[in-house]
């Protein structure tokens, strides 16, 4: 097998970008010249707004929401409902960005905006930046393809890896879309089992669990949702404000379940140390060169010691790899189940599959996407 064959196994057409506006319309270089409008100021706006308007640079005249009277501005930018919307843009050509994370729900706001007028309608998922949120810097098309040409042996390695039809699909078209930066629409499963998946056996259970970039304790409402028993819990969360939040839903939790749970204001990293960190940044805090101040960091090695770890979580903002390097003892005596986020960069896909089998050979790994963007996308490992 060649990456050539990934990138045609990756290749099949989705109906959802044969349907744009207009192809050559849906690109951030479009709206730079063009008045438009952002429909929706839900999670799914978060990242336009991010990447779009912070990073790129773009200006959308207002952002439309039923909740309008409500919300009145979303960061800085007037928020009207649809009839008001009407009443100022009804009668000139302008852009519609849709940005709602379900395929299905856009489909049902286009027709309504049709309905009234608009035209050229969006769908933010049409748009390759928002499935590649983090890219800082783009060197052209050749440099970028030649990355993937240079990395062809670990990519074709990591595509056999892969145990299940479903992971070998999903991985096929993610680097089909990040090789030829074009969006598309990904299989997904239900965003409540991120990182706690019903369709995959993880062997050691949940008995001791790991999070690094805890936010502020949404594995907690998961494990309660699911109805899963742990004994420790172990949470990372070096963003101040968050770990403020974290405490106070940790307590709670404590309290009604009587659950042994840390929550350590600290980061992950290789080596235990003093990190540059950038904190409130749209897209995630992270440990940074360029950071605003100075946070703690931890290797799980030095951390953990003789604890007994059954599974350990990470979405951490392209820090896994470094947090995986500095587990690597954990890893190789204990075996725990991982669960790792490889979206924040195209390179994790290969490059995280490859760094676990150095550490620990025998593990299966599983890839799922929990939005059908490329955003949210979990690399599961598990050893027996």
């Amino acid at each position: 097998m060649q990456l050539t064959d990934i990138l045609e196994l990756g290749s099949e057409i989705d109906p959802v970008f044969s349907d744009r506006a207009n192809a050559s319309d849906s690109t951030f270089a479009h709206f730079e010249r063009y008045p438009f409008v952002m429909y929706g100021a839900g999670e799914a706006a978060h990242w336009f707004y991010e990447v779009g308007v912070k990073r790129k640079g773009l200006t959308p005249r207002a952002v439309v929401d039923q909740r309008a009277h409500e919300i009145r501005n979303y960061q800085g930018i007037p928020c009207i409902d649809l009839q008001e919307a009407i009443v100022q843009f009804g009668k000139i050509d302008i852009d519609v960005v849709v940005c709602v994370g379900k395929f299905e729900s856009f489909l049902t706001i286009r027709a309504n905006l049709h309905k009234h007028g608009f035209s050229k309608v969006h769908y933010q998922g049409w748009f390759y930046e928002i499935h590649n949120l983090l890219e800082v810097e783009f060197l052209g098309v050749s440099a970028w393809r030649r990355m993937f040409q240079l990395n062809e042996a670990a990519i074709v390695s990591a595509y056999t890896q892969m145990e299940d039809e479903l992971s070998q699909r999903l991985f096929a078209q993610l680097i089909n879309a990040h090789y030829h930066r074009q969006a598309r629409r990904f299989p997904r499963r239900p965003r409540e089992e991120q990182h706690f998946p019903k369709d995959i056996t993880l062997v050691k259970g949940c008995s001791s669990l790991v999070v690094c970039g805890a936010y502020d304790g949404e594995a907690l409402r998961v494990l309660k949702q699911h109805g899963i028993n742990a004994e420790k819990i172990f949470l990372f969360e070096p963003e101040p404000e968050i770990f403020t939040r974290l405490v106070v839903n940790v307590a709670k939790y404590q309290q009604e379940y009587g659950i042994d749970i840390l929550a350590i204001p600290m980061a992950t990293s290789e080596k235990t140390s003093l990190v540059s960190f950038l904190s409130g940044d749209g897209l995630g805090s992270k440990i940074c060169g360029e950071g605003n101040y100075h946070v703690q960091a931890v290797s799980l090695d030095d951390f953990f010691g003789r604890d007994k770890i059954a599974r350990i979580t990470m979405d951490i903002e392209g820090h896994e790899g470094a947090t995986l390097r500095g587990a690597a003892k954990l890893v190789k005596l204990q075996k725990p189940d991982l669960s790792i986020s490889v979206y924040h960069d195209p390179k994790q896909l290969w490059e995280i599959p490859s760094l676990i089998s150095s550490l620990q050979k025998g593990y299966k790994f599983y890839l799922r996407n929990y939005t059908s963007y490329a955003v949210e996308t979990i690399l599961y490992a598990t050893h027996t």
